[in-house]
C-alpha cells in the first residue's frame, strides 16, 4: 500500500520544493536524508497542499526535531518560523 501522503501532485510539490531550496535543509544546510516539511499543516490547509510556498526543505534531524517540539498535528507558519529563529540563535 501506498503511504497516506501519494495524493495527486504530491511528488511535484516535493520536487519542487527541493529544487527551489537547493536539495540542502533550510536549516542546517545537510544535503541528504531530506524532508519536504508543510508549513501550514497538511490537514488543515488542503488549499496550500501543493503550494510550493508552504514547503521547506528539512534534514530528517531537523524534521524530527521540529516535530518533538511542536507536535506532528496542527502546525502552522508560525511555528516554522519560530522554529527557525531558535535554531539560527543557537549556531
Amino acid at each position: 500500500a501506498l503511504g497516506r501522503r501519494y495524493w495527486l501532485g504530491y511528488g511535484f510539490w516535493k520536487e519542487a520544493v527541493y529544487e527551489r531550496d537547493g536539495h540542502t535543509c533550510v536549516i542546517c544546510g545537510r544535503g541528504n536524508s531530506l524532508r519536504a516539511h508543510h508549513k501550514d499543516n497538511f490537514h488543515e490547509f488542503e488549499d496550500r497542499r501543493t503550494d510550493v510556498s508552504n514547503g521547506a526543505t528539512l534534514c530528517v534531524d531537523c524534521h524530527d526535531e521540529f516535530h518533538r517540539m511542536y507536535g506532528r498535528k496542527g502546525n502552522t507558519s508560525d511555528q516554522f518560523a519560530e522554529f527557525c529563529v531558535q535554531k539560527m540563535r543557537a549556531v
